[in-house]
């Protein structure tokens, strides 16, 4: 399908954006003493980062109130990517994370929806950037700021009508908070790297289209949130590390569309394994 190409080029792009950051970032690193600078040894700097992912994605809606239940969430394989930045200046920090995975075939214990589309994450946050020490790559960002989401997904309805088919888009954004943390434990030449972060997030759905056709709803409750947990090596002589996690992100709405008996519960999710590299350096 057309996502499913157009997903599998923002998979190469960060490949390749990774290779970039892998051979040539790191050369430039190991400049002339004079020109460069260690991580965190200046006021200001730079981490930049971007991972592939695999796992889960999750999507579904099931009638009802209760936003711990959401019965009609399907499940498929599939992969993600993720891109970002944190900038500092001393211990103030700013934050950009772009987060995508594919929605495939989802199927749940009442159904299977065939289809294909994605779920799109972003978060842009200022925080605290702290307990860093010159040379060191580890950090603690804790966080607050907006996060928007975005859900676009073609349904295929086999053993129907042509016509029958249709195309679903949704979104929302609301506020998060949270922390992340990225500790380094020197080994020899290169440190251990654990990773571990959590935030919690209120982002209700806030549009809902069917075949470009807005629907008209109010919404009673919110609930999101997201954890991580990673472990990976980093050449903190060159800001260069590479970590592997795990990541879970759940988002919930409960809403009515206009005019309807009964009340629905949305709900959007992942749990992917990551591969990231980071390049961090000092301005």
């Amino acid at each position: 399908m057309v996502f499913s190409r157009i997903f599998s080029k923002s998979i190469y792009a960060v490949i390749v954006l990774m290779a970039v950051v892998s051979f040539v970032l790191p050369s430039y690193s190991q400049g002339s003493p004079e020109s460069q600078s260690s991580v965190n040894s200046t006021d200001m700097s730079v981490i930049l980062y971007g991972g592939i992912g695999y796992g889960i994605s999750e999507y579904g809606v099931s009638t009802g109130d209760d936003i711990t239940l959401v019965t009609g969430v399907g499940s498929d394989e599939a992969y993600g990517f993720e891109l970002g930045t944190l900038f500092n200046y001393s211990f103030i920090g700013a934050s950009l994370n772009v987060t995508g995975v594919q929605l495939n075939d989802l199927k749940s214990d009442i159904s299977t929806e065939y289809g294909d589309g994605y779920y799109l994450l972003v978060d842009a946050t200022l925080g605290l950037k702290l307990f860093t020490e010159a040379e060191d790559m580890g950090y603690t960002y804790i966080f607050g700021g907006l996060k928007y989401w975005q859900l676009s997904r073609d349904v295929e309805r086999e053993g129907t009508l042509p016509d029958s088919d249709y195309k679903a888009e949704l979104s929302g954004k609301g506020w998060e908070f949270g922390f992340r943390d990225f500790s380094t434990f020197p080994v020899s030449s290169f440190s251990i790297v654990l990773q571990t972060g959590m935030s919690f997030y209120s982002a209700p759905v806030d549009s809902i289209k069917s075949e470009g056709s807005k629907a008209s709803f109010t919404t009673s409750d919110t609930a999101g949130a997201a954890l991580e947990l990673g472990l990976g090596v980093a050449f903190e002589n060159i800001g260069l590390s590479v970590v592997a996690s795990f990541k879970h992100d759940e988002n919930a709405t409960v809403y009515k569309i206009d005019g309807a008996t009964e009340s629905k519960v949305l709900g959007t999710g992942y749990n992917q394994f990551f591969l990231t590299l980071t390049k961090d350096f000092s301005i």
